[in-house]
């Protein structure tokens, strides 16, 4: 299917989104934070990104504010063993030395 310039716009504003996201989770991942560390301050980059730079878009998915997902910019974050675990929810497990650590981030715009 070939996108629009509006769609392809929209895209290029949720990849704006998901590299400051990307941004923060680099900066966090790493020995002694907590999953949820990384994914809480990952997710508040991006509102903050979204507030500063596209304040008059919809950061929402599946759907309408009306009837969807109400935000769209969200992150997880596993660690150790427990990335084997992939869409499993972001915890206090702290990141330890050496640990592989997963980082998923999920932006969208206007669905």
């Amino acid at each position: 299917m070939v996108k629009d310039e509006v769609e392809i716009n929209l895209i290029r504003q949720a990849a704006r989104l998901a590299d400051s996201g990307m941004e923060t989770a680099l900066r966090f991942m790493k020995p002694g934070n907590m999953e949820i560390e990384v994914a809480v301050r990952t997710m508040q980059a991006m509102q903050e990104a979204w507030l500063t730079n596209f304040p008059g878009t919809e950061a929402v998915d599946f759907g309408t504010p009306e009837g969807g997902c109400l935000n769209s910019l969200w992150c997880y974050c596993l660690s150790g063993q427990r990335m084997n675990y992939f869409a499993e929810i972001s915890t206090d497990k702290v990141i330890k030395p050496g640990e592989l650590t997963l980082s998923i981030i999920w932006t969208a715009m206007q669905g």
